[in-house]
């Protein structure tokens, strides 16, 4: 028996005998005594309590958020045990990494905005979107373990549903401002009210900042040309730091009656470019996303009562742009005949780029979705889920740059002495052959079955089971069953299987016109099993604990597999990996006015293809908040986290990545006039060095990792009418 059987065994048996010794409480009193805290959608598509859901769950709601002092979404998903924020090593865009399952562009993962899901085509994550600002979030759910069954692809590790405020919530009107670290600045309008009998609310909120220019990059991949490129001058922009500057826009509309719910969504963002696409720093790039999101839900039942149902259509459109200085101006580079970048052992024509390398690509995606839910409860004793529906997205993909086949095809005819020079006019490829992707089309049929049958009064079983097809790779069957025991009226334990699909991106299966990676039509979905034990137990309506221990073997994973003789990568289904874990949680209400809260995750997962512990996730995480209301209108929260273990990559012989605690403080007072709320955040109270791995052929290029911010304090005042 390992260690986590050793470990989940014995805890298992402690919580049974303390189960036995503690006075037994009433279900109805543990819920009302915390609240919506409690009950959670997103693990069989009904609101039920979450320690009787088919599922290991979180739940964050608007006053955690506030009391944490987060200003965006990243902040927050911090605090969920298991579940650890890193970024992508090209994008910068964030990582989400649940129990142990890492990847750079993090397609595993299922984020949701209102049920809707925000992954894109090209990539299979988010998109460029770096985060969610949090003053229009009324709750956030989250799923650790797969979810397939339930939403389909990239339910896979986990699924994230961020669900926004409605006018109930906002009641009135609101407005507030956010001010401080690296000239950051926030404000929010927020109004909710009933008109002739129709919740109308409307919200908008802007931000902006800098970044911390102290996140610093010492050696970049221009300063490895720079190297070998004497006697020509440096032109590296390294030492210097991540750019990491935003402007951000979020506006909302919700009207809604019983029945109807209409929803409009605008996100727009223009970003710093983070390290650069090409690995070398590019303080002028920038990329822009805008994001569009409408949907429709109409919920009704029929006269009995036996059929609720509901149908809800979506559209989403996405544009995202960027304006990249790929390589400095000045930059020497050995270009081969086809105008890329020449690889190790590829003959090279030395070109000065004047202008620098420049590279601008856009996708233009579009989503729409119909899904189709009816419950039956006829049965007795059972509640019937039956769900199908249709989406279709297409991809387009545009790009411009100075370089490239059909552009410098015969660089060494170029005119230039000692070199050729190319300098920094454009060429519009997106309607040509040497466009990086052309433009791509899916569909998706499905079809979902589920029943949670209530086998006796202390016994729930639900089985269910999802089949979708694709237009670009074919079909998939996911099931799940969940068996959930009350063994006291205070300890829930759940015994849950699921499998779970996370389907190839467009750029995995037709990425084309690109000396590094290219795509594969003929690839299958990546495919998880899980297998879950999870305790809830309360020996008193203060005292809340938790164990979860999960096993999960995934197979089919997508790699970029080097092509023997060339210097192009091909994406392969060629990856497995295993992993076994646990997470401790526990939320207790020492007095009236003081909450602690905390959890313990550890995490040992394989790369069985090279037979080496997985890279970059922690093994081992903890994380403690407390929340003190120290006299009638103030409060303050402190949160401090622990992140340890992390491995590096096959290959790669860096020193180990360091392990980091941080401190976060927030104080607030609600006392000044009815209504207004200040309240002061300061972020990595200690000023902690901490940084997060490059990974991939990028440690080759930023040998240093990246720092994550310094400290940082923010000011932040509400006011409500």
């Amino acid at each position: 028996m390992n260690c986590i059987s050793k470990i989940g065994l014995s805890a298992l048996l402690t919580l049974y005998s303390l189960a036995g010794l503690a006075q037994s409480t009433e279900e109805d009193e543990l819920l009302l005594s915390y609240g919506d805290e409690e009950l959670i959608s997103i693990a069989t598509g009904k609101a039920q309590p979450i320690f009787k859901a088919p599922a290991v769950a979180t739940v964050i709601t608007a006053h955690q958020i506030e009391a944490m002092g987060a200003s965006h979404l990243n902040q927050v998903l911090e605090s969920i045990p298991g579940l650890h924020i890193s970024f992508s090593s090209t994008r910068g865009s964030p990582v989400y990494t649940i129990r142990g399952i890492h990847t750079d562009k993090n397609p595993q993962i299922l984020v949701l905005v209102n049920g809707v899901p925000l992954t894109q085509l090209l990539v299979g994550d988010r998109g460029l979107r770096s985060t969610l600002p949090i003053n229009q979030i009324a709750r956030i759910e989250v799923i650790r373990g797969p979810g397939s069954a339930i939403y389909g692809a990239d339910a896979f590790s986990g699924v994230i549903n961020v669900i926004t405020k409605n006018a109930n919530q906002v009641n009135g009107l609101e407005t507030g401002t956010r001010i401080g670290s690296f000239n950051t600045q926030d404000l929010w309008v927020l109004y909710g009210n009933t008109i002739n009998e129709w919740d109308v609310y409307v919200g908008v909120e802007a931000s902006e900042s800098d970044g911390d220019d102290g996140r610093i990059i010492e050696v970049d991949a221009q300063s490895a040309f720079d190297a070998v490129t004497f006697p020509a001058p440096p032109v590296s922009l390294a030492p210097g730091p991540l750019d990491t500057a935003y402007e951000r826009l979020d506006v909302n509309l919700e009207v809604s009656n019983e029945s109807w719910t209409f929803r409009g969504w605008y996100w727009h963002q223009h970003d710093g470019v983070f390290a650069g696409l090409a690995s070398a720093l590019d303080p002028d790039g920038n990329s822009r996303v805008s994001n569009y999101l409408v949907d429709v839900k109409y919920k009704g039942s029929n006269t009995a009562k036996t059929w609720e149902y509901e149908s809800h259509l979506s559209y989403m459109d996405i544009n995202s742009k960027s304006e990249q200085t790929l390589f400095p101006k000045g930059t020497l580079l050995p270009i081969s005949n086809d105008g890329n970048i020449a690889l190790p052992n590829q003959p090279a024509t030395p070109v000065i780029f004047s202008d620098g390398l420049v590279g601008n690509p856009e996708a233009y995606e579009n989503h729409t979705r119909l899904d189709l839910t009816g419950y039956y409860s006829g049965f007795s004793d059972h509640l019937v889920r039956v769900a199908a529906g249709f989406s279709y997205a297409r991809l387009e993909g545009k790009e411009s740059k100075n370089f490239g086949p059909g552009i410098l095809d015969n660089p060494g005819s170029l005119p230039g002495s000692p070199f050729p020079v190319v300098d920094g006019t454009l060429t519009d490829v997106s309607d040509t052959e040497f466009v990086y992707i052309k433009s791509k089309d899916r569909k998706v049929h499905y079809l979902s079955l589920q029943d949670e049958w209530s086998l006796a009064g202390d016994w729930a079983l639900t089985v269910g089971v999802r089949y979708d097809h694709y237009s670009d790779f074919g079909s998939t069957v996911n099931p799940r069953i969940a068996l959930v025991w009350d063994a006291q009226q205070n300890l829930t334990t759940k015994f849950l299987y699921g499998k779970a699909f996370r389907a190839p991106s467009m750029l995995e299966l037709f990425a084309i016109n690109n000396p590094v990676v290219l795509g594969n039509p003929k690839l299958d979905p990546e495919v998880i099993d899980t297998y879950e034990l999870a305790l809830d137990y309360r020996p008193s309506l203060n005292l809340r604990t938790g164990l979860n221990i999960f096993h999960y073997k995934l197979n089919d994973f997508i790699e970029f597999v080097p092509d023997q003789g060339l210097g192009s990568r091909t994406a392969q289904n060629v990856g497995t990996r295993s992993g076994n874990g646990f997470e401790l949680e526990f939320d207790w209400s020492i007095e009236e006015n003081i909450k602690l809260s905390g959890h313990y995750a550890y995490q040992k997962s394989e790369d069985e293809k090279n037979n080496v512990d997985s890279a970059n996730a922690p093994e081992q995480q903890i994380y403690v908040s407390l929340n003190w209301n120290m006299f009638s209108n103030w409060f303050f929260n402190t949160q401090a986290y622990w992140i340890a273990d992390r491995n590096r990559e096959f290959g790669d012989m860096r020193p180990p990545i360091d392990d980091y605690t941080m401190m976060d403080i927030n104080v607030g007072c609600r006392c000044i006039t009815a209504g207004l709320e200040v309240s002061l955040a300061v972020k990595n109270l200690f000023d902690k060095d901490a940084f997060e791995p490059s990974s991939g052929e990028v440690r080759l290029l930023i040998p240093g990792d990246y720092p994550l911010e310094g400290r940082s304090a923010f000011l932040r005042a509400r006011y409500r009418f």
